[in-house]
């Protein structure tokens, strides 16, 4: 048998590395107490007064830099149109005017990605939802078209500068708003029922995490973190914070199996094949226990079968 692979465990909130706690057991449940236990989820995502002000502060610190990076913006603007008169090289002033727009757009839309982390609107209100998810891109937007088409219109410029400040606005233009962008944005269901999760299936809600994984994981011993030297520990508002937005579903479901079955759940207990790898097309396969059958989506809810 192999010697179990040392690791690091480091906390989050204190940075130190510290032991994980056992996992949670109980006895053995009948099966409508077992779909009882894991539909009954958080409909709220709870946020404290500390994280709320923290995801406010972010959120003023984006716009005030939006604004600057607009006010860069209009600056380049009557540069390039002659309104405003600065001796020297044109192009340098544009450059310049171009990069410090595109540093203030990119900083204030990283800022408001994490306070979305933070705390996340809900999906319920579609209109917000949407804008709270691509304030960032708006705000690119806003910050380079207009100098864009006037670069392109502009008929007083020389040839060569015309075209290598339209290109250079273009390629600036395109990277803050990739940039910009939250490619994995979260809502506040999401956050309730990862707080609901981490309540029922860990001991003290703490959560898992690698420095380059995309998923936050239940226990520290689940099979997609078995070659991993580093794990990252903190609660489930920490792992969001840090961008771990989404559950691993295996651990997940093992972490629903024992807390049906306990801890010495197997097999031949559960009708389960738990050593195999759960993967997406895993999410709706029948399994028959005590005569009842279960599914995938009895134990996680719906949210982890979507």
């Amino acid at each position: 048998m192999a010697e179990k692979r040392e690791r690091q465990i480091i906390d989050v909130s204190s940075g130190k590395s510290s032991a994980a706690p056992r996992k949670k057991s109980t006895a053995k449940k009948s099966p409508s107490e077992k779909k009882a236990k894991v539909q009954a989820v958080q409909t709220h995502a709870i946020i404290s007064a500390e994280n709320q002000g923290r995801a406010k502060k972010y959120r003023w610190g984006a716009v005030i830099l939006w604004l600057l990076g607009l006010a860069f913006e209009i600056l380049t603007i009557l540069v390039v149109n002659g309104y405003l008169y600065i001796p020297g090289n044109t192009m340098t002033y544009i450059i310049i005017g171009l990069v410090a727009d595109f540093i203030c757009v990119v900083i204030g839309s990283q800022l408001w990605k994490k306070s979305n982390h933070i705390d996340p609107a809900s999906e319920k209100n579609k209109i917000k939802f949407f804008l709270w998810n691509n304030m960032g891109l708006i705000a690119s937007l806003i910050c380079f078209v207009p100098i864009i088409i006037v670069l392109l219109k502009e008929k007083n410029l020389d040839a060569k500068t015309k075209k290598i400040a339209t290109i250079i606005a273009c390629i600036v233009a395109v990277i803050a708003g990739l940039a910009s962008v939250d490619w994995n944005p979260v809502s506040a269901e999401d956050l309730a029922q990862a707080q609901s999760d981490a309540a029922a299936y860990t001991v003290d809600g703490s959560v898992y995490w690698t420095q380059f994984g995309k998923r936050y994981h239940l226990t520290e011993d689940c099979q997609s973190l078995q070659n991993s030297a580093t794990l990252y520990r903190g609660t489930v508002e920490e792992a969001f914070e840090a961008k771990r937005g989404t559950p691993c579903k295996f651990c997940a479901s093992q972490e629903a199996i024992a807390e049906v079955y306990g801890e010495k759940a197997d097999d031949e207990s559960t009708g389960i094949d738990l050593s195999a790898p759960l993967t997406e097309t895993d999410d709706t396969v029948d399994t028959s226990v005590d005569g009842e059958t279960i599914t995938y989506e009895d134990f996680m809810g719906d949210y982890y079968a979507e």
